[in-house]
C-alpha cells in the first residue's frame, strides 16, 4: 500500500500589476512573477510567461523591495509589464509549497528547487487564477 501524499491546497488571487504592489496583502504565502501586456481600456491583462515563483512572510513588503526585481524588468519586451499573483500560504506549509510549486513548474529566473524535490510525497491543489499553472500534481522526493 503506498503512502498517502502531504496535501497542501491554495488559492491564487491576483493579478497585480508593479504599480499597484503596493496593493498586495502584507500576509505570508508564495507568489507568482510573470511578463504580461495590459489592455487599458478594457482594464485586463494578458499573461505570457511565469519567470519566477517566490515565498514571504510579508508579500507586500518582499516584492516592493525584491533584489531580481531589476533583472525581472529585464525581461520585458516592447509593452510588457510585470504582473503578479499570490496565494496564502501557512507557515508550516511555506518551504514545501514553494519547492514543490517551483520544481513542478521551472520558471525562466529561478535556481533552487528547479532540479531537485527535497520533501516526501506531495500533493499541490490550486485554484483561483492558475493560467500557467498546473491545478493539481503529486511530486516524489528526488535523490
Amino acid at each position: 500500500m503506498q503512502n498517502a501524499p502531504y496535501q497542501i491546497e491554495i488559492y491564487v488571487d491576483g493579478y497585480y500589476r508593479e504599480e499597484i504592489f503596493v496593493s498586495l496583502p502584507e500576509s505570508m504565502g508564495v507568489y507568482f512573477v510573470y511578463t504580461c501586456t495590459r489592455d487599458a481600456v478594457a482594464q485586463k491583462v494578458s499573461l505570457q510567461q511565469l519567470i519566477y515563483i517566490g515565498q514571504a512572510e510579508n508579500i507586500q513588503k518582499r516584492l516592493l523591495a525584491h533584489e531580481k526585481l531589476e533583472d525581472w524588468k529585464k525581461l520585458l519586451k516592447g509593452q510588457q509589464i510585470l504582473c503578479v499573483s499570490y496565494a496564502e500560504v501557512a507557515r508550516k506549509d511555506l518551504n514545501r509549497c514553494e519547492a514543490a510549486l517551483i520544481f513542478q513548474h521551472k520558471p525562466s529566473t529561478n535556481s533552487d528547487f528547479v532540479s531537485n524535490f527535497p520533501y516526501e510525497k506531495t500533493q499541490i491543489s490550486i485554484k483561483g487564477n492558475t493560467r500557467f499553472l498546473t491545478a493539481t500534481f503529486i511530486l516524489e522526493k528526488t535523490s
